[in-house]
């Protein structure tokens, strides 16, 4: 049964009030209005006329032009309804309360991540890609799921995406709204110019953990009326190396802040760090030192690090994340959720209905039902 909601105005259904008491007005006594009658002072030699169908049908088109006017009158108030979009049905949304965690993707942009790397597909072997088409597409399975390689997706979880290389720049704060999600995904890039460069991944981070601060700190502050609270947040970092700031950015306090100074941060606000490097190299001994690092970082805060070169590993690090205790979140309805409903109005039917049953009307008066005078 599809998921539909009627709505409908009260001036609307005033207004339908009055219409038919217009209707019931033409009514007199409980009868309907009289044929015009000649009057006879003596009708016993009258002979009695039978009755054909024409006599019988008479009021037909009465109750069409009443048919009609309740027609006009329910187009007038205007019912509709809404459904899942076709291409969701597969995948449908009901109004009870999920349970979810709270999870910011940290997206690398710098200018390293326009290189190619050579990854292991199932489906085509191993195959050249540039890391930032890497990241766009394990991260667009990771969101949106993919049953061939085990992935669930993320449908009861609230998703932030940030984008960093120079600094870290919000592309949308924790939401629902997953298609939105997608969508700037769809259009994420490398940085253009060198004055855009760099690698701070401690800023981004400590941004990152710093969000998720303030979202619990209004939560709580509003507690009667926050429709959640998180119980769990983590931030997953997709990089291609490891922490370099922007040259310019050495003596900025926060640009620059070191991976284990952001990670404490991290760990005070009660939020995970997972990191995902994507770049080969990394595994290499000569990068061990920064590779270990990131590890250590990772593994403070209660997170994990992954060094991803096999796409079908994304699977992996889902099913880490969802052992997460869940958070109670609002359920998907209409209201929230409206990209993913379409709205279905009656009014167009009901109009064509309403025209038709008074042309039929008319036309039986003038032709079959004709009467006089």
């Amino acid at each position: 049964m599809e998921d539909t909601s009627f709505e409908f105005s009260y001036l609307a259904s005033l207004l339908a009030i009055v219409a038919w008491g217009i209707l019931l007005s033409l009514w007199k006594n409980g009868k309907l209005p009289q044929k015009p009658r000649f009057f006879f002072s003596q009708v016993a030699a009258i002979k009695p006329l039978s009755s054909g169908w024409r006599v019988k049908y008479a009021e037909v088109p009465f109750w069409l032009k009443a048919i009609s006017l309740a027609f006009l009158t329910l187009a007038w108030i205007d019912p509709h309804f809404y459904t899942l979009k076709p291409d969701l049905k597969a995948h449908r949304l009901d109004r009870t309360p999920r349970e979810g965690i709270a999870i910011y993707l940290v997206l690398d942009q710098s200018g390293s991540m326009a290189q190619k790397i050579t990854i292991d597909t199932e489906e085509k072997g191993r195959m050249s890609v540039s890391k930032i088409d890497f990241i766009r597409e394990i991260t667009r399975d990771f969101v949106k799921g993919n049953p061939a390689k085990g992935l669930a997706g993320l449908s009861h979880d609230l998703i932030g995406l940030i984008g960093f290389a120079r600094a870290a720049q919000v592309l949308s704060p924790l939401t629902l709204d997953h298609q939105a999600i997608l969508n700037q995904l769809d259009q994420f890039s490398t940085v253009k110019h060198s004055d855009e460069d760099g690698t701070s991944i401690g800023y981004a981070i400590f941004k990152t953990a710093n969000l998720i601060a303030s979202t619990k700190h209004f939560a709580q502050k509003l507690k009667e009326a926050s429709p959640y609270t998180i119980k769990n947040a983590i931030m997953l970092i997709v990089t291609d190396g490891f922490q370099d700031p922007h040259p310019l950015d050495r003596e900025d306090r926060y640009r620059s802040i070191e991976l284990e100074d952001a990670a404490k941060y991290a760990e005070e606000q009660g939020v995970r760090v997972y990191i995902i490097n994507v770049e080969p190299r990394i595994g290499s001994e000569e990068c061990g030192s920064e590779r270990r690092v990131m590890q250590k970082v990772a593994e403070r805060t209660g997170g994990k690090f992954y060094l991803l070169d096999h796409m079908e590993d994304l699977k992996n690090v889902y099913a880490d994340i969802d052992k997460l205790e869940k958070s109670v979140l609002p359920g998907w309805s209409k209201n929230d959720q409206p990209m993913y409903y379409q709205r279905f109005s009656l009014y167009p039917h009901l109009i064509a209905a309403g025209l038709a049953c008074l042309f039929l009307a008319v036309l039986l008066e003038a032709s079959l039902l004709r009467s006089a005078p």
